[in-house]
């Protein structure tokens, strides 16, 4: 009997898991960006636990040789309060608005591959779940972004949406889209938000990913 599971969790802080794991894979920003000797206290704390520089290299040489489905943003804010302790404070940090700027301008540099890229940040994530989006074709949601890779910017967490938008990327080098069309209506343009709130629930059909 046909049986359809798509099983998805956000386990690997540490490539030496992934090789025994066949379900799809997703990593973040953070694990391959960030290390603990330079990033740690309470806005640090994420589950999986950021590491140390060693194990980051390893994350991103793991995800360069294709052995990631998904980059993923884990987007947890929390307010001050809920990280003022570290024994306390509540695990995640920000990242929707800064995943796709950062992965572009690794593009960008020549670290990352554009086809990689495109795989493991639109096209597998539509692919896992079901859903109508990741290619240019007919019956396809039309989303599309604008990108100009030579406009390279530094990361100012007080230009953020995010009611607390600390994020450990500030200052880093990104590459942010100029313009963002959702669904054939256009929501970000000249890098400034116009339109309301048009987010609504999305039903995913069987996995397209074998």
């Amino acid at each position: 009997k046909e049986k359809n599971l798509c099983s998805y969790q956000c386990i690997f802080g540490n490539v030496e898991r992934m090789k025994k794991i066949t379900f799809a894979k997703e990593m973040l920003p953070q694990h391959m960006l960030l290390s603990c000797e330079k990033f740690s206290g309470s806005w640090a704390k994420v589950n999986p636990p950021i590491r140390d520089e060693k194990t980051r290299i390893l994350n991103l040489q793991a995800y360069l040789n294709g052995m990631i489905d998904i980059i993923s943003s884990d987007h947890a804010p929390h307010t001050e309060y809920d990280k003022t302790e570290f024994q306390t404070s509540k695990s995640g940090m920000i990242g929707v608005e800064t995943r796709i700027p950062l992965l572009l301008n690794l593009v960008k540099k020549g670290i990352l591959p554009m086809k990689i890229f495109a795989k493991t940040a639109i096209q597998n994530p539509s692919a896992i779940f079901g859903l109508n989006k990741g290619y240019v074709e007919i019956g396809y949601d039309a989303d599309f972004f604008s990108v100009d890779l030579s406009n390279t910017r530094r990361i100012n967490q007080e230009r953020l949406h995010s009611k607390n938008p600390f994020t450990a990327f500030n200052n880093f080098e990104a590459i942010f889209p100029s313009d963002v069309i959702i669904s054939g209506n256009r929501v970000l343009d000249g890098f400034e938000v116009v339109g309301g709130p048009s987010g609504h629930y999305i039903s995913g059909k069987k996995t397209k990913m074998s």
